[in-house]
């Protein structure tokens, strides 16, 4: 983004009869409040440059996370079926067809699997961050679509 000097602008608008230091001075002060706000607005379109250009696309995605936490270890990787599930101690109630596989645990059949679209892969450096990840990923990625988190 362009640097926009508003100092310097004034000063070139002031007569030249009026350049003096202590003139220049309380123009700088004068107009100080007006150049806060103007730095506060510059910084605020730098923070929502990249969220107003975002698109649901996962390499955008991707690019958006590790940009985000300064990192190039964040990829997304295709999805795929997870199960069967496992419980140990007891089975869980309902009519799903389940097995033993040794007298204290339980296992759903390898029929009931459920499948995840895609898989964000995220270092354990960052795994105090997962929740903020996934809540980025939750707003920015396709209706419809389901992903899980996994620390590598």
């Amino acid at each position: 983004m362009e640097q926009f000097n508003l100092y310097k602008t004034l000063q070139m608008q002031l007569p030249f009869n009026k350049r003096k230091p202590r003139f220049i001075a309380w123009v700088k002060v004068f107009s100080s409040y007006l150049i806060m706000l103007l730095n506060t607005l510059f910084q605020f379109w730098d923070k929502t440059i990249a969220e107003a250009r975002m698109t649901p696309q996962l390499c955008y995605l991707e690019r958006f996370l590790n940009s985000r936490y300064g990192v190039t270890t964040i990829r997304i990787v295709e999805g795929y079926e997870l199960g069967p599930w496992c419980f140990y101690g007891g089975p869980p109630s309902g009519d799903i067809d389940m097995f033993m596989v040794e007298p204290d645990n339980y296992c759903y059949s390898q029929f009931v699997v459920v499948s995840v679209d895609f898989v964000v892969e995220v270092p354990r450096a960052l795994s105090d961050e997962c929740n903020m990840i996934a809540a980025y990923v939750q707003k920015y990625k396709l209706a419809g679509k389901s992903f899980i988190i996994q620390l590598i």
